[in-house]
């Protein structure tokens, strides 16, 4: 009898020892558990303090051209939202946004619609006489996005004097440079508001080579015939010449002769010119070629 007590007493001491290894286990789990929730807690809440502002205007923008290839009215909305937000942000001289907008523009693996759009951008809050020196500098790359240089061209005036901007228009139309370059520097130099100090007689005659070159691309032409719009009332003369040049030479499109016609109308009080028919497939061809 006294063995089978004392072996009652045993296993009861067994059990209550296996009691209390479960309950330290249940317990060792549960702080190893709450453990985990207080680091992971620490863990997000630091991700949401070191991801900032403009990073997740950049990165839903970013989103928009990356994803949204055909970007309908909901796209738009909430991209214009985006954009709103960007600009309020540099308007505030954000230094970390300008950093990571230069940053993205100058990465040739990002979009270039979304970098198109960064550009734009920077223009209306900087205004185009403010150009950045990185996208001044971006400009002499050989080996940049030509399709972003023609966008800086669009959104900044290159100098703030007039007459070096100018210059650099005119040189970029006799380089050999990509034709979008050639197209948005010809907008520009239409925007010169001081053209009387700005355009000069060399230049005139620079257009009237480049137009009477029949390896001129059509669009390049027809841009440069209505630059000559503009060197009308400051060289009557030269543009004159040039425009009628245009009108008499068989080998020159109809269409040229039709933009210079229009032109020389304007100012010839007598002897007004008949402009030539072209058919509907000589403008389509004309602007598809």
């Amino acid at each position: 009898m006294l063995k089978i007590k004392k072996r009652l007493v045993n296993l009861k001491s067994v059990i209550l020892k296996l009691k209390k290894k479960k309950t330290s286990l249940k317990f060792k789990i549960l702080i190893g558990a709450s453990s985990l929730i207080i680091i992971l807690m620490i863990y997000f809440s630091l991700s949401l303090i070191l991801v900032s502002r403009e990073d997740i205007v950049l990165a839903k923008l970013r989103n928009s051209y990356h994803f949204e290839l055909s970007c309908h009215e909901n796209c738009r909305l909430n991209r214009e939202k985006e954009i709103n937000k960007l600009i309020d942000l540099l308007k505030q001289e954000n230094k970390k946004a300008e950093e990571k907008i230069k940053n993205i523009i100058l990465n040739k693996e990002e979009e270039i619609e979304f970098k198109r759009e960064l550009i734009k951008i920077l223009g209306k809050v900087y205004g185009r006489e403010n150009i950045p020196e990185y996208l001044k500098l971006y400009l002499e790359d050989t080996t940049a996005e030509t399709t972003l240089q023609a966008t800086i061209i669009n959104s900044f005036t290159i100098e703030k004097n007039e007459e070096l901007s100018t210059k650099y228009y005119f040189n970029l139309i006799d380089r050999e440079v990509d034709l979008n370059l050639k197209l948005e520097s010809i907008n520009a130099l239409s925007n010169i508001q001081n053209k009387k100090n700005s355009f000069s007689k060399a230049q005139i005659e620079l257009i009237g080579k480049i137009i009477l070159n029949q390896k001129t691309n059509n669009k390049l032409r027809a841009s440069l015939i209505f630059l000559l719009n503009d060197f009308y009332p400051l060289f009557p003369i030269e543009a004159q010449k040039i425009l009628k040049q245009i009108y008499n030479d068989k080998d020159i499109d109809k269409i040229s002769k039709i933009f210079a016609t229009d032109i020389l109308n304007r100012y010839l009080k007598n002897n007004k010119l008949t402009a030539p028919e072209a058919s509907h497939e000589e403008w389509s061809n004309y602007y598809n070629n």
